[in-house]
């Protein structure tokens, strides 16, 4: 048998009697028998021993036929032993038998000495049993609820049975559950971004009091005390509350008992889960994912009285479940037990747990019966992990076995599960091809498992192949038909599809998910009554099977057949009356039969379940829409953009039907009238130096919501002074996010004519024929919901200047809750007026008469000195701290491989500054630069280190994760550090928001290690330890991944060495002017990474030296050159070229002048007379030309061009000369120090440098004698 398609992995199967040597056992128990030796009838303590070995070999097995064989030991042990059960069925899953699997797992549930019979279960929860294999399933369920002997597997049963009563429509009964199903009071829902809502304390950590509300997201939200969970006691979180993506939610409960004692809580939880009893924490696990019954028993104290327990649940996506159960530690209901109200004063004293139970520890209590110290302990554990989607530390506890059994098939397998369900992509593929190559043949799931893979990623075809091969070969299993349907249906093959499931539903009759799967394709391919032929099928045999009865209502719904419609839809909704889903079908119903009141009360019911949902207040809308009440309509409209801001089309029909009531704020955007004088205003209007275009008016008015989306009206008005503004204004770009409105879009050409945007389409308004002295007028809505980071909270910037435009009056104004708090920064004249407005707070920015910037070369980044502001509702940067850590969250996990090349690296080195120059290089050199993002949030979300590390490629968040947890494993604390480029401006430190572009590693001094250093691993072929050009100078954000503390940092320069070239020229002229020469180039920096980039290519690095020769010496030639040292980023780069050149000088009569390699006017730094704006340097950096010229033969020292030297605070220049025993000697050396040189010093400073460089034009001259 096999798991639904929506499980993960199933476990267990049994063995194929296809061994050879297993003939022989028959014979050889027979002769140790008549031996007098026992071999296999021993006593129960050897059998156990026995059986346990068969374990141990079946799950280290590194071949099939050991897996077979062990499994045939256990079974001629005891045929009926847990561990022959469990091997067999794992196994029969591997080789994909499910019929053999059915059979054993109705085998297993039936013993009641079988040890994994409460994991099987939850395995097993959506099976492709047929109807006769449900009917059975049903009775043997029977049997478990009434006589098995571990109360947990009684209750799993009971819920399971409960379910299956439901479906098929028998009588409803809570099933015979041992303990006390605890009703929860449930409050939500809050933020969850990126998962860090599990880590902040909203109020019902620190309170709880059902009468109070607190504003959350869009709305005011509160306890919920009168919800109905379903006869399984579990409560439907995505039924009542809303958002529930990226949500956080509290169920609470009290309890009196009556005796002081030892109890325990059986949790249900879909997502991450902390819990609380009478306030001291008991549990806490942020990776669940799955909803699993009862999956966590955590042991609590109790004390004699009221004893509260309250259930954080944190949601990311999907499907969202929470419930508890209290028993005895036997499973036992508590005697006296009474439920009292969730708020309830509970006594303080009470005994809890000194310590949160952790998840493994919470799983490991399934495993009671099995040896903690055995491989069949751990393995189980991993499946439970698995289950419970606890990926994370399956893997680890997976890669701990194979260390000691490092081929094991079953091991291996497991690993990659937990592998791909962490989304490690690149070790998933690795192994699956692995296995699916070593026994892929014989354990065909292996196969089935990698073609799913490819399936995922793009490589159909491959999939298609190996699963077509897999059914062909064998036309008995199952998975393979499933996952080849998958394909189909991926890649919209329908009649293939339907060629398929006619098959599977041939072979294997009857079974509802199967023949539904059918029937949706039939549906899709026109066969209404083909499908409706297998619906009522299903609904003959299972009533209340949800997906046949939705598909059934919705049909006779389109069909117009609405007597059968109402039939189905109000027996779905007696028999859900927990569900908002068959209220939603009965009021659509009422409303095609024009049934308005009965057809509003169904859409209030759906209401009454889910407030906050923006969706029945839709529905209702519509009702009265059709009803005729368009007041009514109007008003439940304006509830849906309330609960659904983002609603465009709602939008804009509100707009038309009605103003609607969207607070003071709308008073602030400026009117036709005002945009009108704004045009008139240029008349007379003296146009600005510089300016390509004149905005006469930059308007935006900002109104937050409370979850901190946000709507903006900006009116930009723009005056055309010359070619280049206009056409810089022919196109206008809107809001690259959100939803727009366009609301104005024209010009007033210079005739005074106005003229209609040509064009308005993927966020850009054009216009036509655009002429200078024009005017564009443009006025946009956008309705953006929250951003994808830090999303509750509202970050923004504003230019009030901008290159090459001229501003008469830009105005940014904000309205927000009264209460939000804003962190501002301001640059530049800027007017600033807060006022309050009831509810609301008004902030206003304004600045006026504006000149444009001119751009200047080497100048400062304009965010430095442009007239700007900033503003932030987050709180502080530790409130930021909080949310990257949760983007951190697991990405600093080792694995194996990540060990093993740690232990690599340092070999042979002892000092931790050599260590970390290893890990620096290696991550240059090994792991390429490469940007991956599975999405937007994973633009500033790292992967895991053994994911960069697989891939061998990364960004630089990758790169700086896997370079921390290397350094990690050599005992090195290193910290995760943000920088704002230096080329991006400075960090605003006054205002905690995402304005980083770049991560480095910072290492702190620490033992053996006496300064703090950076290290940037992004760069490529760059020296070791030496950082990029914009990483110099910036301000870094450094964050401790080991505490989460956080600190500011300045990064340094670095000493000119680190950015150097040195020239080393030996030159030997005849006397003509021509001659040959030697020249060594050593860098360092930029130009050591540029040569060894090159280098990678021979036939195009053999270019090189003759450029370079060539611009040194115009018409040199190379006679041969040699690399010595482009290798290794350990050392400076190096380049040896011996060169020949007719003319190395010019001779004039009896004189060769002979020109120093060297142009001053290469150094652009002065060319300005005179700066606005201060001059940057850049990174300090050294250049040296050391030069030997021999005197040619006959010829004489005429010249030597004198010592000159300059050398202030940001720039020095020094030529050095004389003669050596070798010739003349001339040296220069320009060294560049990287401070600013402000406008008024540049204008001291700029006269004196010119001259120095104008005297490098003096030649080296030689006479004959």
């Amino acid at each position: 048998m096999q798991t639904s398609p929506v499980r993960k992995k199933p476990k267990g199967a049994p063995m194929r009697h296809a061994h050879c040597g297993l003939v022989l056992i028959p014979l050889l128990l027979g002769l140790f028998s008549v031996c007098g030796i026992h071999a296999w009838a021993a006593d129960a303590s050897t059998s156990d021993s026995l059986l346990d070995k068969a374990a141990e070999d079946f799950y280290t097995a590194t071949s099939v036929s050991a897996m077979r064989a062990a499994v045939e030991r256990a079974l001629a042990i005891d045929r009926k032993a847990s561990i022959a059960r469990e091997l067999s069925m794992y196994l029969a899953i591997l080789e994909a038998r499910t019929a053999d699997l059915d059979k054993l797992f109705f085998e297993a549930i039936a013993d009641p000495d079988f040890e994994q019979t409460r994991l099987q279960l939850a395995l097993f929860q959506n099976p492709y049993f047929s109807f006769d294999q449900w009917d059975n399933y049903d009775r043997q369920l029977e049997l478990v609820v009434k006589d098995h002997p571990d109360a947990s597997v009684r209750a799993t049963a009971a819920n399971l049975l409960t379910h299956r009563a439901r479906v098929s429509g028998r009588d409803l009964q809570a099933g015979d559950k041992p303990g006390l199903q605890l009703p929860l009071a449930i409050i939500g829902t809050w933020e969850n971004d990126q998962g860090k809502g599990f880590h902040i304390p909203y109020p019902p950590e620190s309170e709880i009091e059902l009468g109070k509300t607190y504003l959350s997201r869009q709305i005011s939200i509160g306890w919920r005390d009168d919800l109905t969970p379903n006869l399984t006691g579990i409560y439907d979180l995505t039924t009542y509350l809303y958002p529930t993506d990226h949500a956080v939610a509290y169920g609470a409960a009290a309890v009196r008992v009556a005796q002081e004692g030892d109890y325990e809580l059986h949790l249900t939880s879909s997502s991450a889960t902390k819990a609380w009893v009478d306030d001291v924490l008991i549990f806490q696990e942020e990776d669940i994912d799955g909803d699993y019954l009862e999956m966590w028993p955590i042991p609590v104290h109790l004390a004699a009285g009221v004893n509260r327990i309250l259930i954080k649940s944190a949601n990311r996506k999907g499907s969202w479940k929470l419930g508890v159960r209290l028993t005895l530690p036997d499973g036992k209901a508590p005697a006296a037990a009474v439920i009292v109200a969730a708020d309830a004063p509970f006594n303080v004293s009470a005994a809890g747990a000194s310590d949160a139970l952790d998840s493994m520890q919470a799983l490991a209590r399934r495993l009671k019966r099995l040896n903690p110290e055995s491989i069949r302990y751990a393995f189980n554990l991993i499946c439970w992990a698995r289950l419970s989607e606890l990926n994370l530390k399956a893997s680890r506890l997976a890669e701990s076995l194979l260390a000691k059994h490092p081929n094991a098939l079953a091991l291996r397998y497991e690993l990659a599960m937990a592998l791909w369900g962490r989304g490690e992509r690149e070790r998933t593929s690795d192994l699956l091809n692995q296995l699916a190559e070593e026994a892929g043949e014989e354990l065909l799931l292996f196969g089935i498992k990698r073609a799913r893979f490819l399936g995922q990623n793009k490589m159909a075809d491959q999939a298609r192949d190996i699963l077509t091969a897999i059914k062909n070969a064998h036309p008995d299993r199952r998975p393979a038909y499933l996952e080849l349907d998958k394909i189909f249906e991926r890649e919209g093959w329908n009649n293939e599809r339907l060629q398929l499931l006619e098959e599977i539903n041939r072979r294997w009759p009857g079974i509802p998910d199967l023949v539904m799967r059918h029937g949706f394709l039939l549906e899709d391919q026109n066969d209404p009554e083909g499908a409706d032929k297998l619906f009522n099928a299903v609904l003959e045999r299972l009533p209340y099977w949800e997906s046949a009865l939705q598909t059934r209502i919705k049909r006779d719904l389109k069909r117009s057949d609405l007597d059968n419609a109402l039939a189905l839809a109000e027996r779905y909704a007696q028999r859900f009356p927990e569900k908002a889903y068959p209220q939603r079908l009965l009021g659509d119903v009422k409303r095609r039969q024009k049934d308005w009141s009965r057809a509003e009360a169904a859409y209030r019911n759906f209401l009454r379940l889910s407030p906050a949902n923006p969706h029945p207040y839709r529905l209702l809308a519509k009702l009265y829409d059709k009803s005729g009440q368009k007041d009514k309509a109007i008003e439940y409209w304006q509830l849906v953009l309330e609960r659904d801001p983002n609603d465009a089309k709602l939008a804009n029909r509100l707009a038309y039907l009605a103003k609607p009531n969207q607070g003071p704020w709308i008073e602030d955007i400026p009117s036709l009238e005002t945009i009108q004088a704004a045009i008139d205003s240029v008349k007379g209007l003296t146009i600005a130096p510089g300016a390509n275009a004149v905005r006469l008016l930059d308007h935006m008015v900002v109104s937050l919501m409370p979850d901190g989306g946000t709507t903006r009206v900006v009116t930009e008005v723009d005056h055309v002074v010359n070619e280049k503004g206009r056409d810089r204004l022919t196109e206008v770009r809107t809001a690259s996010r959100g939803r727009v409105r366009v609301l104005h879009a024209f010009v007033i050409d210079p005739q005074g004519r106005r003229i209609e945007a040509s064009s308005i389409r993927d966020r850009v308004i054009r216009f036509r024929k655009l002429q200078v002295g024009a005017t564009v007028a443009v006025q946009y809505r956008v309705d953006a919901p929250p951003k994808d980071f830090l999303r509750e909270h509202f970050a923004d910037d504003w230019w009030f200047q901008e290159p090459e435009r001229q501003v008469v009056d830009s105005h940014f104004i904000l309205w927000a809750a009264k209460e939000t708090r804003f962190r501002e920064y301001l640059q530049g004249d800027v007017q600033t007026a807060v006022s309050r407005h009831g509810a609301h707070q008004r902030r206003s920015y304004r600045a006026q008469n504006i000149a444009p910037l001119i751009p200047e070369p080497y100048a400062p980044p304009l965010d430095d000195v442009a007239r700007r502001m900033a503003l932030s509702s987050v709180p502080d940067w530790q409130s930021f701290v909080s949310w990257e850590s949760a983007l951190l969250k697991d990405v600093f996990v080792e694995n194996s491989e990540l060990v093993e090349l740690a232990r690599r690296l340092a070999s042979g080195e002892t000092s931790p500054s050599g260590k970390l120059d290893r890990i620096h290089a290696y991550l240059m050199s090994d792991i390429r630069y490469e940007q991956d993002y599975e999405s937007a949030i994973m633009g500033v979300r790292p992967h895991a280190a053994p994911v960069v590390l697989a891939r061998r490629y990364g960004d630089c968040k990758d790169k700086s994760v896997l370079f921390i947890a290397l350094a990690k494993q050599l005992g090195i604390e290193a910290h995760f550090a943000l920088i704002r480029t230096r080329d991006r401006g400075r960090v605003m430190r006054d205002v905690p928001m995402q304005q980083f572009d770049h991560v480095i590693v910072y290492v702190p001094a620490q033992t053996e290690l006496k300064e703090g250093r950076f290290y940037d691993s992004t760069t490529d072929a760059l020296d070791v330890g030496t950082l990029r050009a914009d990483n110099q100078g910036a301000l870094a954000f450094v964050v401790n991944p080991a505490t989460w503390k956080y600190e500011w940092r300045d990064v340094p320069f670095q000493a000119p060495e680190h950015e150097s070239a040195l020239f080393n020229i030996d030159l030997k002229p005849d006397s003509v002017g021509g001659g040959q020469g030697r020249l060594r180039l050593v860098a360092e920096g930029s130009l050591g990474s540029m040569l060894r980039r090159a280098a990678r290519n021979q036939e195009t690095f053999a270019m090189l030296p003759q450029k370079l020769i060539n611009t040194l010496f115009p018409g040199a030639r190379v006679l041969r050159y040699e690399s010595t040292q482009l290798s290794s980023v350990d050392q400076p780069a190096a380049l040896d070229i011996e060169f020949a050149a007719d003319r190395l000088g010019q001779l004039q009569g009896d004189e060769l002048h002979i020109r120093f390699p060297f142009d001053p006017t290469q150094f652009r730094w002065f060319d300005l007379a005179r700066r606005k704006l201060a001059l940057d340097l850049g990174q300090p950096s050294r250049l040296a030309l050391d030069v030997t010229i021999a005197p040619p033969e006959n010829m004489q020292v005429l010249h030597v061009p004198k010592p000159l030297k300059y050398e202030d605070g940001n720039f020095s220049l020094a030529r050095e000369s004389g003669h050596s025993e070798n010739g003349v000697r001339i040296k220069v050396t320009v060294m560049n120090l990287s401070n600013p040189v402000s406008p008024e010093r540049y204008a001291e400073i700029r006269g004196p440098i010119s001259n120095v460089l104008s005297s490098f034009n003096e030649t080296v001259s030689f006479r004959k004698p």
